[in-house]
Protein backbone atom coordinates (compact mmCIF):
# COMPACT_ATOMS: atom_id res chain seq x y z
CA UNK A 1 0.00 0.00 0.00
CA UNK A 2 2.91 2.89 0.77
CA UNK A 3 4.86 1.69 -2.42
CA UNK A 4 1.13 2.48 -4.27
CA UNK A 5 0.64 -0.83 -6.31
CA UNK A 6 -2.79 -1.36 -6.41
CA UNK A 7 -2.48 -4.11 -9.16
CA UNK A 8 0.44 -6.75 -8.93
CA UNK A 9 -0.13 -8.10 -12.14
CA UNK A 10 -0.21 -4.37 -14.10
CA UNK A 11 2.43 -1.92 -11.99
CA UNK A 12 4.97 -4.86 -10.63
CA UNK A 13 8.12 -5.41 -11.93
CA UNK A 14 8.21 -8.09 -14.76
CA UNK A 15 11.26 -9.99 -15.95
CA UNK A 16 13.27 -9.35 -18.81
CA UNK A 17 11.87 -12.09 -20.94
CA UNK A 18 8.18 -11.07 -19.75
CA UNK A 19 9.00 -7.34 -20.91
CA UNK A 20 10.18 -8.79 -24.13
CA UNK A 21 6.89 -10.70 -24.53
CA UNK A 22 4.84 -7.61 -23.59
CA UNK A 23 6.52 -5.12 -25.96
CA UNK A 24 6.48 -7.74 -28.70
CA UNK A 25 3.09 -7.93 -28.42
CA UNK A 26 2.11 -4.81 -27.98
CA UNK A 27 4.44 -3.16 -30.66
CA UNK A 28 3.39 -6.20 -32.95
CA UNK A 29 7.07 -6.96 -34.85
CA UNK A 30 10.30 -6.65 -33.84
CA UNK A 31 10.99 -4.07 -36.49
CA UNK A 32 8.65 -1.74 -34.76
CA UNK A 33 10.40 -2.67 -31.57
CA UNK A 34 13.47 -1.36 -32.81
CA UNK A 35 12.19 1.84 -34.16
CA UNK A 36 12.98 4.86 -32.62
CA UNK A 37 10.60 6.19 -30.26
CA UNK A 38 12.35 9.31 -28.94
CA UNK A 39 15.46 11.04 -28.48
CA UNK A 40 17.03 12.09 -24.86
CA UNK A 41 19.61 14.97 -24.75
CA UNK A 42 22.99 14.44 -23.64
CA UNK A 43 24.49 17.54 -21.23
CA UNK A 44 26.30 20.45 -23.10
CA UNK A 45 28.63 22.58 -20.95
CA UNK A 46 30.16 25.80 -21.63
CA UNK A 47 34.05 26.55 -20.96
CA UNK A 48 33.07 27.67 -17.61
CA UNK A 49 31.45 24.49 -16.34
CA UNK A 50 27.87 25.70 -16.64
CA UNK A 51 25.08 23.30 -18.00
CA UNK A 52 23.56 24.74 -21.33
CA UNK A 53 21.43 21.85 -21.90
CA UNK A 54 20.37 19.25 -18.89
CA UNK A 55 20.92 15.56 -19.66
CA UNK A 56 18.00 13.14 -20.58
CA UNK A 57 15.06 15.70 -22.06
CA UNK A 58 13.05 13.71 -24.09
CA UNK A 59 13.29 15.60 -27.51
CA UNK A 60 12.04 14.88 -31.48
CA UNK A 61 14.47 13.99 -34.03
CA UNK A 62 14.18 17.77 -35.31
CA UNK A 63 15.39 19.24 -32.01
CA UNK A 64 17.86 21.88 -32.61
CA UNK A 65 20.33 23.95 -30.04
CA UNK A 66 21.71 27.35 -30.34
CA UNK A 67 25.53 27.31 -31.14
CA UNK A 68 28.37 28.22 -29.66
CA UNK A 69 28.75 30.90 -32.29
CA UNK A 70 25.69 32.95 -31.50
CA UNK A 71 26.42 33.19 -28.04
CA UNK A 72 29.08 36.21 -27.30
CA UNK A 73 31.65 35.43 -25.71
CA UNK A 74 30.55 31.98 -24.47
CA UNK A 75 33.54 29.98 -26.03
CA UNK A 76 33.75 26.40 -27.17
CA UNK A 77 30.93 23.57 -25.73
CA UNK A 78 31.40 20.19 -24.49
CA UNK A 79 29.09 17.35 -24.85
CA UNK A 80 29.31 15.21 -21.76
CA UNK A 81 27.86 11.75 -22.58
CA UNK A 82 28.39 8.10 -21.33
CA UNK A 83 31.07 7.35 -24.03
CA UNK A 84 32.61 10.24 -22.92
CA UNK A 85 32.93 14.39 -23.72
CA UNK A 86 33.43 15.28 -26.83
CA UNK A 87 34.18 19.10 -28.11
CA UNK A 88 31.44 20.72 -29.93
CA UNK A 89 32.66 22.31 -33.40
CA UNK A 90 32.05 26.22 -33.42
CA UNK A 91 28.53 26.73 -35.21
CA UNK A 92 25.31 28.77 -35.22
CA UNK A 93 23.24 25.48 -34.02
CA UNK A 94 23.51 21.97 -33.39
CA UNK A 95 21.04 19.35 -33.93
CA UNK A 96 20.06 15.90 -33.26
CA UNK A 97 21.10 14.28 -36.52
CA UNK A 98 24.18 16.36 -37.74
CA UNK A 99 25.81 16.49 -34.07
CA UNK A 100 24.25 14.29 -31.92
CA UNK A 101 23.48 16.07 -29.20
CA UNK A 102 20.92 13.55 -28.36
CA UNK A 103 20.80 9.98 -28.42
CA UNK A 104 17.37 7.81 -30.00
CA UNK A 105 15.93 5.61 -27.62
CA UNK A 106 13.76 2.54 -29.18
CA UNK A 107 10.41 1.06 -28.12
CA UNK A 108 11.70 -1.69 -26.40
CA UNK A 109 14.52 0.37 -24.41
CA UNK A 110 11.35 2.69 -23.30
CA UNK A 111 9.61 -0.32 -21.96
CA UNK A 112 12.42 -1.70 -19.91
CA UNK A 113 13.12 1.72 -18.42
CA UNK A 114 9.54 2.07 -17.45
CA UNK A 115 9.37 -1.61 -16.15
CA UNK A 116 12.81 -0.86 -14.34
CA UNK A 117 10.51 2.27 -12.94
CA UNK A 118 9.02 -0.21 -10.72
CA UNK A 119 10.99 -1.56 -9.07
CA UNK A 120 11.58 2.06 -7.16
CA UNK A 121 8.96 1.85 -4.43
CA UNK A 122 8.84 4.25 -0.92
CA UNK A 123 9.28 2.38 2.17
CA UNK A 124 7.31 3.81 5.31
CA UNK A 125 9.40 5.37 8.03
CA UNK A 126 9.71 2.91 11.20
CA UNK A 127 8.62 5.83 13.38
CA UNK A 128 5.50 6.18 11.31
CA UNK A 129 4.56 2.21 11.05
CA UNK A 130 2.29 2.26 14.49
CA UNK A 131 0.44 5.27 13.05
CA UNK A 132 -0.23 4.01 10.02
CA UNK A 133 -1.66 0.82 11.08
CA UNK A 134 -3.62 2.80 13.06
CA UNK A 135 -5.47 4.85 10.50
CA UNK A 136 -5.65 2.02 8.64
CA UNK A 137 -7.90 0.02 10.87
CA UNK A 138 -9.94 3.13 11.14
CA UNK A 139 -10.45 3.10 7.97
CA UNK A 140 -11.11 -0.52 6.57
CA UNK A 141 -13.93 -1.46 9.00
CA UNK A 142 -17.04 -2.07 7.43
CA UNK A 143 -20.18 -0.37 7.99
CA UNK A 144 -23.60 -2.64 8.31
CA UNK A 145 -25.00 -3.81 4.72
CA UNK A 146 -25.71 -6.56 2.72
CA UNK A 147 -22.13 -7.67 2.85
CA UNK A 148 -21.59 -7.58 6.53
CA UNK A 149 -19.95 -9.88 8.31
CA UNK A 150 -18.06 -8.39 11.42
CA UNK A 151 -16.65 -4.79 11.86
CA UNK A 152 -12.98 -6.75 9.91
CA UNK A 153 -15.17 -8.56 7.35
CA UNK A 154 -17.57 -8.02 4.68
CA UNK A 155 -18.59 -11.13 1.90
CA UNK A 156 -17.12 -9.94 -1.70
CA UNK A 157 -17.76 -11.29 -5.39
CA UNK A 158 -15.18 -14.17 -6.57
CA UNK A 159 -13.52 -11.83 -8.81
CA UNK A 160 -11.45 -14.94 -10.10
CA UNK A 161 -14.87 -16.85 -11.86
CA UNK A 162 -15.43 -12.93 -13.03
CA UNK A 163 -12.17 -11.99 -14.93
CA UNK A 164 -9.96 -14.63 -14.98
Amino acid sequence: MVAGIVNVNHEWPLQDYQVYDYALQKYGSEAKLNETKFHKTFEIIDAEGRQLLPPNLIVDVDFKFPGSITQAGSGRYTLVSQVGNRQLDDKDEYTVATDGIARAVTNLEYEYNENEKKREIDVLREGYVQTFINDLRDVVKYKQSSSFVSSNLAITENTESLNP
